[in-house]
C-alpha cells in the first residue's frame, strides 16, 4: 500500500492537478452541508447503496461494513482468500481441540478519542455478542462463541462451545468498541453514531441516502505506516448507476464502486476518460439468489413450487442481463471453500415447471418478488424472473424498495420471494451458513433437520477433506430443497477509480475497502 505523506508529495499534487485536473487530488463537489474546510484535502467517492448503521457489531449490509472497515479494527486482519495477519493482537495460540483461542494484544494503540486499548475492550466487544445473539456479528459468524476472559491487561481467551474451521475469520470480522464508550451509551452507541473506534478514520457527519463523511484519525496507531495525503474521506450514496458515473466524469467523485461491479452496460460511459479513470476488473464473489418464504402456510412450503421457480428461470439470460456473470451450480460459489465443479448445473425446464404448477394447490395468490433499490440491475432481473413464473402459471409482481426496508423485510420474514446478493466472506462458506441457514436471520423457516446438521458440521469440522465432502452433501441436498435459497448466477466485476488513488481494495469475496487509501502523484502520466 502507498504510504505517501502530505509534505512530501503535495507539490507533485498541484503540478498534477494544474497539468491534468484531476479532480481526485483536491476538493470535489459535494453537498453544500457537507463541504471541506479550505485547504482540507478531501477523497469523495460513490456507491449505490445507502448506509442504514453506524454499529460495526450489527451491521446492515455493504455499505454499512464499508464503513465499519474503514473506524474500527479487529485482532486480525485478512486477505479475504483464507489468509491472516495481525491487527490489534500481535500473536495468538489455540488448544489442541480448538476450542480455546488465546490472544496477546498490542500495548501501543488508543482509540480515536484518546483512550489506551487493552483487553477490557476485547471483552466488551466480545461479551455483547454473546449476550444479545440477535446483533449482525453473532449471528453471522458467533453461532459456537461461549465466553470471552481477560487473562491480564493485554491478555484475552476467547472459547467456542465447539471448534470452528472459521474462528480466524470470525475474529476479523468482530471489530473492537471502546469500553468506556460502550459503558457511557450502551447499545445507543450506533443510532447516536458515537463512532470511536482504533482505525485510520472517525465519523463526522451523515445524511441518510446523502453520504458518510470521515476524517483522517490523528491519534492513529499504526501512523507511521499510514499517513495518508487526505484529510477527509467521503462516501455518497448515488444510487442510479448513470447518475453515479456522470458525476464521475465530471469530477464529483473520484471513485464509484460497487458490489458486484458497475453494470458493463455503462462501461462505454467512460470511454475517452482512459487518462484519468482506471477501469479495475477483478474476479468477484458476488453472485445473486432468490429466497424463498418456506414457513408453514406460506405459498412456498411447497417443495414443488420451488422446483418450479428454478425450472422456469433461464440463468443464462439473467446472466446476460447482468453482463460480466455466470451460473453456478449451487450457493458454494466458485470463490469459496467447498465449491464442487461435478454438481450438476440447474436444469431449464419451463414445460415440466408448468406441470408443477398445476399439479398443485396454489390457486393464483398474488407472490410479491422483493429487491432492493440500488442492487445492481435488481429491477430488471426481478423483472425477468417475474416474468418466467407468470409464463407458468404464478402470479406476481416487483417490489421494489429502499435498504432499510428491504432489510426490515427480510428479518420480519415479510416476504413471499425476495432477490437479493451476497457473497462468502473471506472466501469461506460459514458466513452463510451461520446466520442464513442455522441462525435464519431472513426467516426462510425451512425446516429440515439434515440440512441444519450438514450445515454445522461444516462450521465445527478441522479437517480439510472432511470438511469439503461436507460442502458437496450440502450443496446436493439444498439443491434438491430449492431451499433456503435457490443460486442464480455469480458475477465479475469491474470497479472504476482515478489515476493516482491508491489503497482501494478489492477483494475476491466481494468485499470493498477504502481504510488505507492513499495517493500517489508518480501514477498520474
Amino acid at each position: 500500500m502507498m504510504r505517501a505523506k502530505k509534505l512530501r508529495i503535495l507539490v507533485l499534487v498541484l503540478i498534477a492537478t494544474m497539468l491534468f485536473g484531476l479532480v481526485a487530488c483536491g476538493n470535489n463537489t459535494t453537498p453544500a452541508n457537507g463541504d471541506p474546510i479550505s485547504g482540507t484535502q478531501r477523497l469523495v467517492v460513490a456507491m449505490p447503496e445507502n448506509v442504514v448503521g453506524f454499529d460495526p457489531g450489527n451491521s446492515k449490509g455493504n455499505a454499512d461494513n464499508i464503513v465499519a472497515m474503514v473506524q474500527y479494527e479487529a485482532l486480525v486482519e485478512t486477505d479475504h482468500t483464507g489468509n491472516y495477519s495481525p491487527c490489534l493482537a500481535k500473536e495468538w495460540e489455540s488448544s489442541e481441540d480448538g476450542t480455546e483461542w488465546t490472544f496477546y494484544l498490542r500495548d501501543d494503540v488508543t482509540f480515536s478519542n484518546g483512550s489506551k486499548f487493552d483487553s477490557n475492550d476485547v471483552v466488551v466487544s466480545y461479551q455483547r455478542q454473546i449476550d444479545d445473539r440477535t446483533l449482525g456479528c453473532s449471528a453471522t459468524f458467533w453461532a459456537e462463541l461461549a465466553s470471552v476472559e481477560a487473562i491480564d491487561e493485554y491478555t484475552v481467551k476467547i472459547s467456542t462451545n465447539s471448534p470452528m474451521a472459521s474462528f480466524l475469520l470470525s475474529v476479523t470480522q468482530t471489530y473492537i468498541i471502546d469500553d468506556e464508550m460502550y459503558a457511557e451509551y450502551g447499545e445507543e452507541f450506533g443510532p447516536k453514531r458515537i463512532g470511536v473506534g482504533t482505525g485510520p478514520w472517525v465519523y463526522e457527519d451523515w445524511v441518510d441516502d446523502g453520504y458518510a463523511l470521515f476524517s483522517y484519525n490523528e491519534n492513529y496507531w499504526n501512523k507511521s505506516e499510514y499517513d495518508p495525503y487526505y484529510d477527509e474521506l467521503m462516501i455518497r450514496t448515488i444510487g442510479e448507476a448513470s447518475s453515479a458515473i456522470a458525476a464521475h466524469l465530471t469530477g464529483d467523485i473520484s471513485a464509484y464502486t460497487v458490489c458486484g461491479g458497475i453494470s458493463t452496460d455503462l462501461l462505454s460511459m467512460y470511454n475517452g476518460s482512459e487518462d484519468k479513470i482506471d477501469i479495475v476488473s477483478y474476479k468477484d464473489g458476488n453472485y445473486y439468489i432468490l429466497g424463498c418464504n418456506c414457513a408453514e402456510g406460506e405459498i412456498f412450503n411447497d417443495v414443488n413450487l420451488r422446483k418450479a421457480v428454478s425450472l422456469c428461470i433461464n440463468r443464462e439470460d439473467l446472466a446476460a442481463v447482468y453482463g460480466d456473470a455466470y451460473p453456478v451450480n449451487g450457493i458454494i460459489s466458485t470463490t469459496c471453500f467447498g465449491y464442487n465443479e461435478d454438481i450438476p448445473m440447474w436444469e431449464y425446464n419451463p414445460d415440466e415447471a408448468a406441470k408443477l404448477v398445476a399439479a398443485s394447490a396454489y390457486n393464483g395468490e398474488e407472490i410479491e418478488i422483493s429487491t432492493k433499490i440500488g442492487l445492481q440491475k435488481s429491477e430488471e432481473l426481478a423483472l425477468l424472473i417475474s416474468e418466467s413464473m407468470n409464463a407458468i402459471g404464478f402470479n406476481t409482481k416487483v417490489n421494489m424498495v429502499e435498504s432499510a426496508v428491504f432489510s426490515d423485510i427480510r428479518s420480519q420474514g415479510n416476504y413471499d420471494m425476495y432477490l437479493a446478493n451476497d457473497m462468502a466472506t473471506g472466501g469461506d462458506p460459514s458466513k452463510y451458513l451461520s446466520s442464513k441457514v442455522i441462525n435464519d436471520i431472513h426467516k426462510h423457516g425451512l425446516k429440515n433437520d439434515e440440512v441444519q446438521r450438514l450445515a454445522s458440521a461444516i462450521i465445527t469440522t478441522l479437517d480439510v477433506e472432511e470438511r469439503y465432502e461436507l460442502c458437496t452433501e450440502f450443496v446436493e441436498l439444498t439443491n434438491s430443497l430449492y431451499a433456503p435459497h435457490i443460486m442464480l448466477f455469480q458475477t465479475n466485476a469491474n470497479n472504476a477509480v482515478n489515476k493516482g488513488i491508491t489503497g482501494i481494495e478489492f477483494y475476491p469475496d466481494s468485499y470493498i475497502s477504502y481504510k488505507y487509501v492513499d495517493y500517489d502523484p508518480s501514477l498520474v502520466q
